[in-house]
């Protein structure tokens, strides 16, 4: 029994794997084709012409009667700058603070680079794919509630949407990311989570 629940596991691994593996290569695909495109379009004055920074939240909740419940509050901090008209590269900081009634009160740091391509390029708003990897120590890890450990890599992807205010350089910013924790261990879990804030940016206007 125990063997078969094992093999039932890895044979799940695997599938999960080759899903992993199938989306990251479609988004990689994706973004180069695009990025290619930019580059052919004779659009070089885009290079570092556009400064973006993005702040944004969410608050993830998790309740199982009286017995568990586990609260997630994520700060996310990005920086990015154009290299096309469509591409976007940059930096990110993600601040996790959770609750709740198996793990104390806890801090969590995911620190990382990322890739967006911006669809909408005659519009002023920006709807994106993102693609980023990060470094960090919030392992979702059954059967407890996420707890810390150290040296974990994830790597994620999902669409954007920046929506300008009136006519300021000010947007309205939504997304939904995936991410997967690459390090080869058991009980791990997708950590996904959505961002409702606001992104500013600097420089040359979308045209």
């Amino acid at each position: 029994m125990l063997g078969s629940n094992v093999k039932a596991e890895t044979v799940q691994k695997t599938e999960m794997k080759k899903v992993l593996i199938a989306a990251m290569v479609c988004v990689v695909c994706c973004l180069q084709t695009a990025s290619a495109q930019d580059f052919s379009d004779s659009n070089s004055g885009y290079f570092l012409s556009a400064l973006r920074v993005n702040s944004g939240f969410a608050y993830i909740p998790h309740s199982d009667g009286e017995l568990q419940n586990h609260h997630e509050i994520t700060w996310s901090t990005q920086v990015s700058v154009s290299i096309t008209r469509g591409l976007y590269a940059g930096v990110q900081v993600n601040s996790i603070h959770t609750r709740g009634t198996q793990v104390p009160t806890e801090n969590f740091f995911l620190t990382g680079g990322f890739l967006q391509y911006d669809f909408i390029k005659n519009e002023k708003a920006m709807g994106f794919l993102e693609l980023n990897y990060m470094q960090g120590d919030y392992c979702t890890c059954r059967p407890e509630d996420p707890y810390r450990k150290s040296g974990l890599h994830y790597i994620g992807f999902g669409p954007g949407l920046d929506y300008p205010i009136l006519r300021s350089n000010f947007y309205v910013s939504g997304s939904f990311l995936f991410h997967f924790i690459l390090n080869d261990f058991q009980e791990k879990y997708n950590y996904n989570i959505y961002k409702l804030g606001l992104s500013y940016r600097f420089g040359k206007p979308k045209m």
